[in-house]
């Protein structure tokens, strides 16, 4: 189909002249000596009959059978994927005529893609991959078709997790990621800490809160990236005071009033009633009168000291 079809007659020699008068499907006549159609299709196959005539009104006649082959009728489909996903290119084919089928494929396509099967496939895409790809399918006959086929490759979104990290045990810890319009977020993280806010928090955070946190990010076209940000969570509350000789005892600090060195000073959790709850948590002796417990969750606490022999604490 769609090439020419060429009908032709002997060249002959008569007095007179010679008139030709061609019929054949499709309502088809003619009076050159050798017409053609353009861009045949099937219609045109049949019977071509032509009547010469010279100039005596002596005629004879002649037919020729001609042949259309039908082109096939091809299709051609493509995907949308994420790089390094898998393109996936389909085509099929119509063919008409008995025993007639498809003998080859050839697609071709951007990046210089050439393949010759039929729903050939290509791993780890990258956006250099997106277009517009063609498959050139051809009959047994010899017979062609063209489609075409879009394929989108999209890029991979990139994702920054942050944090307020470091934060002091019992503050908030506060976890972000770049935004990305239309998208999707998955956090996860120690003690089962899950969530689906760009940029959630955790309002009382404990040293338990430390760790990696993972989020994954799915943006508008469904593509997916993902990262980490590393977590510190520190005991960064403190207790201190001092001990020292009150000769007045007055409770203040006066002229001359030195501290007291090597006193016990333990420190123990305290329960609701302010009783201790348990066995001291931390335990030292002062410094020139001078004691600091650090590292502490926050919470309330209760600090025994145990006066030294010869001294009593201030009334």
């Amino acid at each position: 189909e769609n090439l020419a079809l060429n009908l032709t007659s002997t060249s002959i020699s008569s007095t007179g002249g010679l008139t030709y008068a061609w019929s054949g499907p499709n309502s088809f006549t003619s009076s050159l000596q050798n017409p053609s159609i353009a861009n045949a299709i099937g219609a045109n196959a049949g019977n071509y009959v032509l009547t010469v005539t010279n100039g005596n009104a002596c005629s004879a006649t002649a037919v020729v059978s001609v042949s259309v082959l039908v082109n096939p009728v091809a299709t051609a489909s493509g995907n949308v994927v994420c790089a390094n996903e898998t393109v996936l290119l389909k085509s099929g084919a119509t063919v008409t005529g008995t025993g007639n089928v498809v003998s080859t494929y050839a697609w071709s396509g951007p990046n210089n893609y050439t393949s010759s099967e039929q729903n050939p496939s290509i791993a780890n895409a990258q956006p250099n991959r997106s277009g517009v790809y063609t498959v050139l399918i051809t009959d047994a006959n010899g017979c062609t078709a063209r489609a075409t086929a879009g394929v989108t490759v999209n890029i991979l979104p990139t994702a920054t997790a942050s944090s307020n990290s470091p934060v002091c045990s019992g503050n908030e810890l506060k976890l972000s990621v770049n935004e990305f319009v239309n998208g999707t977020y998955s956090w996860s993280g120690p003690l089962s800490f899950t969530s689906s806010l760009r940029e959630p928090s955790i309002a009382t955070a404990t040293t338990a809160n430390a760790g990696v946190y993972t989020v994954s990010v799915k943006d508008a076209n469904g593509c997916t990236a993902t990262t980490t940000t590393t977590v510190v969570v520190d005991k960064c509350l403190k207790l201190g005071d001092y001990v020292w000789n009150d000769v007045n005892n007055n409770g203040k600090v006066d002229a001359g009033e030195t501290g007291i060195d090597g006193v016990k000073v333990e420190l123990f959790k305290a329960k609701a009633d302010g009783t201790t709850d348990g066995a001291a948590v931390a335990s030292q002796n002062t410094v020139a009168g001078k004691y600091l417990f650090t590292n502490l969750e926050p919470g309330d606490y209760i600090v025994q000291i145990t006066a030294p022999t010869g001294y009593k604490s201030s009334t």
